[in-house]
């Protein structure tokens, strides 16, 4: 028996089948291979991690993307350069630069204002003149 909704409560399915993104498409060795959107990445725990271009959480990453053809991903070569090139247009697709947590896409802009500067600068001493005592000078001892 499915669940009736109830009018106040948020319903996540809807809002997430509203949000699916396309799946990232490549070519290695040959073959054509599919990856979810990095928002769509099962474990979200696993996206925070790869953040870091830790390459063994990017690994970890790219079999769980690859779903039921990780196996057959395991068996092809995977040259490090290579996989960082990948992952870097992964993160291109998924709209995210190297090094940036996934985050809401319509996140506003600040909302703070400037503080207002503490003190003013001035390049002028604050005295009327110039010193007027003699110069002072290192002692020079000799041993």
């Amino acid at each position: 028996m499915a669940e009736q909704p109830i009018d106040d409560e948020f319903d996540l399915d809807a809002a997430w089948a509203e949000e699916r993104r396309e799946p990232f498409r490549f070519r290695w060795a040959g073959v054509r291979w599919e990856v979810p959107h990095l928002s769509e990445i099962v474990d979200w725990r696993q996206v925070a991690d790869a953040d870091s271009m830790d390459l063994p959480a990017i690994q970890k990453l790219l079999r769980t993307g690859m779903g039921e053809r990780a196996e057959e991903w395991e068996r092809v070569t995977q040259p490090v350069p290579a996989m960082f090139k990948l992952y870097d247009q992964w993160l291109a697709h998924s709209g995210m630069m190297p090094g940036e947590a996934l985050g809401s896409d319509d996140s506003s802009e600040s909302t703070e204002e400037p503080s207002p500067p503490t003190s003013t600068t001035t390049t002028g001493s604050a005295s009327a003149k110039p010193s007027s005592a003699p110069r002072k000078r290192a002692s020079r001892s000799r041993s």
